[in-house]
């Protein structure tokens, strides 16, 4: 049986950061020294870099194994617990060469192990970027903490975390509380609101983001195994005081009242007409500041007063703006979520709206009685009949307008062949005589994430317009719009202008038809995933206009 060696021996040492500031001494062997006979035993004595002894077994200054630290007889492979030193700051474990000496007795030989390591690690300090989107009513939270470790110009053989990510909403806010999150990614980004309710929309006031990592990294290699590992949990805190303003909501009295007084001085050649049309013309531009700046969430605060102080001057008493108490934030564009697509819809359906559809601001039409309904801060309103009787013949052309809106957010499934996700076929005799024009838009929203995938627009199964993407797409430009105007300029032959927009590009185009109009138009939505990924690519939207020469 051959004699065991220096070589033979070999334990680990976990560097356990954090509250502990520990060392821990593992065996890294354990049941394979049989093969050199049993029993096998070891003491260890560990020097920090300033040559002070940090931990030595009893029996090591004098080769006994009475009370070993490791011993395969009672299976003990561990040693715990050892208190690291500080640095003169008292705040983190000391750096510099740490020497750990390691007495094994292996089947009676006695072997003496040595090894160094220079311990230079310093714990990632969490970053974490908070922002709010007014215009969306989101709140983003992203850790962008650097976790790669490069301590001694090493790259670290493994590197493992598990990040606890906690949001906490507004004290007295109504919001969803969005609570902790999970997540074992280098990078983490959480997305709060954007909802098409108050309880998932922001909030004003402040939010908080809290952040937990616990890391692991295998610093250095002895043969096959890691011998030297870093345990490190590090916390990272951070806050924002949302102010997106409800300026808007407080002073909408005012500026309704304003605009009425207007109206009136118009029809009456009141003498104040003209006061009156300078402020209406101020107010619009500073309501147009007011909205730039909210976008770009920058403070909105001294816009917002020159309109209360303008709205004041016309003898109307505005609400105060109290920003002290937490309130929802309706947004006013795009969100990230297919359920806030738009802040305001516009519907239609052969009946009335019925009581508690909708939100305030929505927009339906009856196409059997042809009546618009208003919903006003929740209630629907008949606003009156938009249909006017018909019109003489004649050889005069006018014009027939036909309206298909369709918004049922159909997906693409967990495939990548080509799907359709919406259509809608135009029959004769309705269309196609000459200065004819059908407009077409389709809405896509695509998955927050670098998938390829391809949104296109069909007409009688030829695609006019497509999207492709397979960059990294975000809260700012999931929403992929397909128009399409179809000019009729002779029999069977269209011209065909085509734009595609995307987070605020336009991808304008044109094509000539060929499309035989004898069985009619059919307009199709389609969308096409590069990976196998349910909902990657939802069709908002299929909207048509056809304006007839009659």
């Amino acid at each position: 049986m051959a004699t065991p060696s220096s070589s033979v021996p070999h334990f680990s040492g976990t560097f356990i950061l954090g509250t502990t500031n520990t060392l821990t001494l593992t065996d890294l062997i354990t049941t394979g020294y049989t093969a050199w006979g049993t029993p096998t035993k070891a003491v260890f004595s560990v020097v920090d870099p300033d040559g002070l002894i940090i931990y030595q077994n009893t029996g090591y200054a004098t080769s006994s194994f009475t009370s070993p630290d490791f011993n395969s007889a009672s299976s003990l492979w561990t040693v715990t617990g050892i208190v690291l030193p500080l640095d003169a700051n008292g705040t983190a474990v000391k750096r510099g060469t740490y020497t750990f000496h390691g007495l094994y007795s292996i089947g009676g030989v006695v072997v003496l192990v040595t090894k160094t390591y220079d311990f230079q690690y310093a714990s990632p300090v969490v970053e974490i970027n908070l922002s709010a989107n007014c215009r969306t009513s989101e709140l983003t939270s992203i850790d962008s903490t650097d976790y790669t470790y490069l301590g001694a110009n090493t790259i670290p053989l493994t590197t493992t975390l598990s990040r606890v990510h906690t949001i906490t909403k507004p004290a007295g806010s109504s919001a969803n509380a969005p609570g902790a999150t999970t997540t074992t990614t280098i990078t983490d980004t959480r997305v709060i609101g954007g909802g098409i309710t108050a309880a998932t929309r922001l909030w004003t006031r402040t939010w908080q983001t809290n952040i937990v990592t616990t890391l692991q990294y295998d610093l250095e290699a002895w043969g096959i195994y890691n011998w030297i590992v870093v345990q490190d949990v590090v916390y990272g805190d951070d806050y924002i005081d949302v102010q997106c303003s409800d300026c808007a909501c407080v002073l909408n009295t005012c500026w309704e009242n304003l605009i009425l007084r207007w109206k009136e001085a118009e029809e009456n050649h009141a003498i104040n007409v003209n006061d009156l049309r300078y402020k209406i013309a101020l107010g619009a531009a500073l309501w147009t500041d007011f909205y730039n700046l909210e976008r770009c969430g920058e403070s909105t605060a001294p816009v917002c007063i020159e309109i209360r102080d303008l709205l004041n001057s016309t003898d109307c008493s505005c609400l105060t703006d109290d920003d002290t108490v937490s309130k929802v934030i309706v947004p006013w564009g795009a969100g990230s979520t297919g359920s806030s697509a738009s802040t305001f819809a516009f519907t239609t359906s052969a009946s009335n709206p019925t009581g508690g559809s909708g939100h305030a601001g929505d927009k339906h039409i009856n196409t059997t009685t042809w009546h618009l309904w208003d919903n006003i801060a929740g209630t629907w309103t008949d606003v009156g009949k938009i249909q006017g009787a018909d019109g003489a013949d004649g050889s005069s052309a006018s014009t027939k307008v036909i309206f298909y809106n369709n918004s049922g957010s159909v997906g693409t499934s967990a495939g990548t062949s080509l799907e359709l996700l919406d259509e809608k076929l135009f029959a004769t005799p309705i269309l196609y005589a000459l200065g004819d024009c059908i407009y077409v838009k389709e809405v896509f929203e695509l998955g927050l994430n670098d998938n390829g995938k391809t949104a296109s627009m069909y007409l009688n199964g030829t695609s006019i317009a497509s999207h492709f993407t397979d960059t990294a797409v975000n809260a700012t430009n999931n929403i992929v719009t397909i128009e399409a105007w179809i000019n009729i300029i002779d029999t069977n032959v269209q011209r065909i202008e085509t734009l595609v927009t995307r987070g605020g590009n336009g991808y304008p185009g044109w094509v000539n038809g060929a499309f035989v109009t004898a069985t009619g138009i059919t307009v199709k939505a389609y969308g096409q995933n590069s990976v196998a990924l349910a909902n990657d690519i939802v069709c908002r939207l299929l909207k048509v206009e056809v304006k007839n020469q009659i």
